[in-house]
Order: structure tokens, then sequence, then C-alpha cells
């Protein structure tokens, strides 16, 4: 994919997460396009940015699945990149829920560009008793 179609939603991005954007969703799954401030001297994708963008597109998944009036938080994320992305790419994360208690979210995600899959993560995210997420 070198293009995202309209129907790609841009997210508004809060504090730390404006250094990695744009990013984008359709339908509970994030993408991010490639551009030269993502790259590492290599020309392919820091790998902390995988990782961060991991992290932002499964705590909004969790935060759209959060009981009402509740918001949550990291606190446990495995990464495993195992390919590359390069500048004008575009990087697909399709996170998934593998269990939901009253207070936790056991997730896992996909990383791809095109048909190649470049990572896997799997999490744990909180849900907290703090009031309902404000993107502001």
């Amino acid at each position: 994919m070198t293009q995202l179609t309209p129907d790609w939603k841009l997210r508004q991005l809060p504090g730390f997460a404006t250094t990695m954007g744009p990013m984008y969703e359709r339908n509970g799954v994030f993408a991010l396009p490639m551009e030269a401030k993502h790259v590492n001297t290599r020309k392919t994708a820091h790998g902390g940015l995988a990782i961060a963008f991991a992290d932002q597109g499964m705590g909004w998944f969790a935060q759209a699945h959060c009981p009402e009036g509740k918001s949550c938080t990291t606190i446990q994320l495995d990464s495993h990149l195992i390919g590359l992305a390069r500048e004008g790419d575009i990087m697909i994360l399709t996170p998934k829920i593998e269990k939901m208690t009253r207070s936790l979210f056991f997730m896992s995600a996909q990383l791809m560009v095109d048909d190649r899959l470049i990572g896997t993560f799997h999490g744990v995210w909180k849900i907290l008793n703090m009031g309902p997420y404000d993107p502001a």
C-alpha cells in the first residue's frame, strides 16, 4: 500500500505521540505512513517508533473497549521486531483483545507493511478509575 484511501480517518495525537504522526484509523486498525523523520541511519523505521506506534494504537483500541467513564494505561508491552519498514511505506497495526477481566485487557497486535509481517506485540492494559480518557 503506497497511499491511504479516504476512509482512513486522521487521529488527533496527544502529547508525545504528536512526534510520531500523522496516524490514521479505519475500523480499529491503525496506519502510520513512514516519513524521513521516522527512519534511522540505515533508512529503515526506527525500532522505537514501531514500538511507540504499537503502544499508541493498542492503547486507543483498549480505550475504545473500556467501560464507560473509565480509562486505561499500558502496564506491560512485549515487542518482536522481525522485519523492516522504509520511508514511503505505510505501517498497519491490527490490535486484538485476547481477554478482558474487570481490571485488565490482555492484547496482541500485528504490524504489517503490505503483506509482510514486520512486528508482533503482546501487552496488558490496566482499566483505571480515573474518569474517561480525554485526548485534549
